[in-house]
């Protein structure tokens, strides 16, 4: 990691051999989880004419924790937005707004540092496919929200990013509203929040066998599949060690429990969420492609998410809404998982055209 880069990039697969045009993919992980969990995607890279690059984000190993002041300010968000919620998004937008530019300051430093190929879209060739997975979403969703306000240095991002990726995120992320009923369910299931992380986390990772996407009362919200297992069972103890990080999770302050009980109650990422979808014309970053990434054995609130923001899209467009271009891609018989489980398919998915 640069010493002036708050977030870590903790591998980099390497450029393919000879290639001129190979696609960067930059990855950031979720909840409680590091980028450890992207490793197994690592040696298709170079096969797919991609070179891959893991980065943690804040408050996970080999990253800047958030200063007092900066924790101070979600915390303040959090106490604001039980009684004003405004307020509290007054605190917010801002704050996401510094994580969206520090991820364009880290896509820049790859871009100067690394020397990559600019952006081919018509040939879905060179340039950047960034994706953040699960709760990442929010760095991706705050990302497209302000990137046309971050001021341009020597490098020209707009030459180089071509794909953001919400990579299976949850409905919560996206300021989604929830699935029915699945709010009283969840205080019945290891959904719930209040349970340890470690246990949300062997959750998170079953296979879930779902009825028809369009009908959410088909979904099966808490019974997973007997076989395959959850992906967490197949970690070896040194595996897991790298891939899970509860600290940001805990409930009692940590930095990811406290944003998220912050930004849902006052609407932050549907804010963002919203922004990102805007084409933006005339700012140059109008060809940036919105794609969403969903695994269709993940947990319910993720296929209900993929489903929701596919019928916004329809609906906005139909509206006659400026949208940037939004494509989604399904991997079938994925669990929440998928990059540990189908590493090589979740990397076409993020590759392929649309």
């Amino acid at each position: 990691m640069s010493d002036t880069l708050p977030l870590g990039i903790i591998a980099d697969s390497g450029a393919p051999e000879g290639s001129t045009d190979y696609t960067t993919v930059v990855l950031f992980h979720g909840f409680a989880w590091t980028s450890d969990g992207f490793r197994k995607m690592l040696p298709f890279a170079k096969a797919k004419n991609a070179r891959i690059f893991l980065v943690n984000r804040r408050d996970y190993p080999g990253t800047t924790p958030y200063s007092i002041e900066e924790r101070a300010e979600v915390f303040a968000a959090a106490v604001q937005g039980k009684t004003d919620a405004e307020e509290a998004r007054k605190i917010l937008l801002p704050w996401m707004k510094e994580r969206g530019r520090e991820v364009h300051d880290l896509l820049v430093h790859i871009v100067s540092q690394h020397k990559i190929p600019v952006a081919r879209p018509e040939n879905n060739a060179g340039g950047i496919v960034v994706a953040g997975w699960s709760f990442g979403t929010t760095l991706m969703s705050a990302l497209l929200a302000n990137v046309d306000s971050f001021p341009q240095g020597d490098v020209d991002l707009r030459k180089y990013l071509r794909r953001v990726v919400f990579l299976d995120p949850p409905d919560i992320a996206l300021g989604i509203p929830p699935l029915p009923e699945v709010a009283s369910a969840n205080n019945e299931t290891p959904i719930a929040l209040e349970r340890l992380v470690r246990e949300l986390s062997i959750f998170y990772s079953a296979y879930f066998k779902h009825g028809d996407v369009d009908k959410p009362e088909t979904y099966e919200r808490s019974t997973p599949l007997a076989d395959p297992k959850p992906t967490w069972y197949s970690f070896t103890p040194d595996e897991l060690e790298a891939i899970f990080h509860p600290v940001p999770g805990d409930s009692r302050g940590g930095s990811d429990a406290t944003l998220m009980a912050a930004a849902i109650p006052c609407g932050v990422f549907g804010v963002l969420r919203e922004q990102a979808l805007r084409k933006g014309e005339g700012s140059g970053w109008e060809a940036v492609e919105l794609r969403q990434v969903w695994a269709d054995y993940s947990i319910a609130p993720m296929v209900w998410c993929a489903r929701e923001l596919r019928a916004e899209v329809d609906k906005q467009t139909k509206a006659g809404a400026k949208l940037r271009n939004v494509s989604f891609v399904r991997v079938e018989g994925a669990n929440h998982v998928v990059m540990w489980d189908l590493p090589e398919r979740l990397l076409e998915a993020l590759l392929c055209t649309q």
